[in-house]
């Protein structure tokens, strides 16, 4: 069943029914400085996304809130106010000369979306304006749905023919891509940002390092800015809870997992376990580490370490003021790349010897739960003063948590040893 919302009717009938009440401002056809800005690549199909996250970042918003339906997604950059149909226009034009970064951003994202990916498009402006992307023009209309901020709104719909038709199951697609884009490279964003009401900032999102069923974040360390490690600031978890089946990892002191408040850090290092059983002799699966490079609020570079054990430690990293491609999305590889990269590196290791010499270790809490076989053996002990048979039951129940014990003590020695030996071979 189609999910249609008022505002898709709206534009779909100005778009395929032709009842505009101005003519479009410009067109694919007319205007060749569109043509040529819109033909830069970007690094990857749903890179525009990136780019939207850009835009509210380098533009100070307040919040970036994200609501997707089955016809539309739609971009609500909370505290734009004052962004102009003439501002934004203008911006769509320009290849750099805009004194608002934020504008560039979100013009690069509206002409891939418009160009390559010929989407159907709306742009509202707080004083009640909408400026609707039909496939070859863009035209001003007076909208019945006014908005307080500035909101960027795609539509599902492909053309065929002359027509915008709403295809089964593109909208759902399309919805899940966004999320995942915007959770695995969006979330060390310094606003917040919201998909569908939930905040996707923070570690917890992190593909590698994130909380998962394979791996758990243990703690974060932030490293303070210098010269070559310009500041970045970083939203921590606000529900973030290290904990992983029946074991809890915590770590005390300077590695508390702090949560709630901003981090201003020239680097950030996670430390997270692998939690994934490869069998009983040989315990945890191998963690791999990972550098990850961020520019306004997004994920630009990763490069995964070899993993030394199961501890694994992800570095993130500010790419300000380091070279880049037109997109903004993919740094050069120069002098100065290697050297913020090199510093950065020194630090770490500098920073998990220091935690190393302290006997870091101990500070790593891994309690083993055991609730289920805690209560039966409660349970049968008690019922066998009534039928004998439970008392044999509350024996089995017994083995059961004794070699459960064993196990978690094995995989406590070896997470002990990796977060040694992270710390000393880094």
């Amino acid at each position: 069943m189609r999910k249609e919302s008022e505002l898709f009717q709206w534009v779909e009938s100005l778009a395929n029914e032709g009842t505009w009440q101005s003519e479009g401002r410009f067109t694919l056809d007319q205007d060749k400085a569109w043509e040529k800005l819109s033909s830069y690549q970007l690094p990857f199909p749903e890179a525009w996304i990136l780019k939207l996250v850009q835009a509210a970042v380098l533009s100070a918003c307040n919040e970036l809130r994200v609501r997707q339906t089955g016809s539309e997604t739609t971009f609500r950059f909370v505290g734009k106010e004052q962004w102009t149909e003439t501002a934004v226009t203008q911006a769509m034009f320009s290849s750099g000369d805009c004194a608002d970064q934020g504008l560039l951003a979100l013009a690069a994202a509206v002409r891939y979306l418009a160009g390559r990916a010929r989407k159907l498009l709306a742009l509202h402006y707080p004083g009640g304006q909408t400026q609707v992307w039909d496939g070859q023009a863009l035209r001003v209309e007076d909208s019945p749905y006014p908005v307080e901020q500035f909101e960027l709104t795609i539509f599902a719909a492909e053309k065929r023919g002359l027509r915008w038709l709403l295809q089964a199951g593109v909208g759902a697609d399309e919805s899940a891509r966004v999320g995942h884009v915007l959770s695995s490279l969006a979330y060390p964003s310094p606003i917040p940002i919201l998909v569908d009401g939930r905040r996707i900032n923070g570690f917890s999102s992190d593909p590698h390092a994130g909380s998962s069923s394979a791996t758990a974040p243990i703690a974060l360390i932030p490293l303070k800015p210098s010269v070559l490690l310009p500041e970045f600031r970083f939203i921590r978890d606000k529900d973030w809870k290290p904990e992983k089946d029946e074991i809890s990892l915590t770590v005390e002191g300077e590695l508390e997992a702090l949560q709630g408040d901003v981090l201003r850090c020239g680097a950030l290092v996670c430390l997270t376990a692998c939690v994934t059983d490869r069998s009983e002799q040989q315990g945890f699966a191998p963690q791999p580490s990972y550098l990850k490079w961020i520019r306004d609020g997004v994920v630009v570079s990763a490069e995964q370490i070899p993993a030394i054990g199961t501890v694994g430690a992800t570095i993130l990293l500010s790419a300000e003021g380091l070279r880049t491609d037109l997109s903004g999305l993919t740094i050069s590889q120069d002098q100065s790349y290697n050297r913020r990269r090199k510093d950065a590196m020194q630090r770490v290791r500098v920073k998990l010897l220091e935690l190393a010499r302290e006997n870091v270790e101990k500070a790593l809490r891994i309690g083993l739960r055991g609730r289920v076989q805690k209560a039966a053996i409660v349970t049968f002990t008690s019922l066998a003063f009534f039928q004998p048979v439970f008392l044999g039951m509350a024996g089995i129940a017994a083995a059961q948590y004794a070699s459960e014990r064993l196990r978690v003590k094995r995989r406590e020695f070896q997470l002990r040893a990796d977060f040694r030996m992270l710390c000393e071979n880094f």
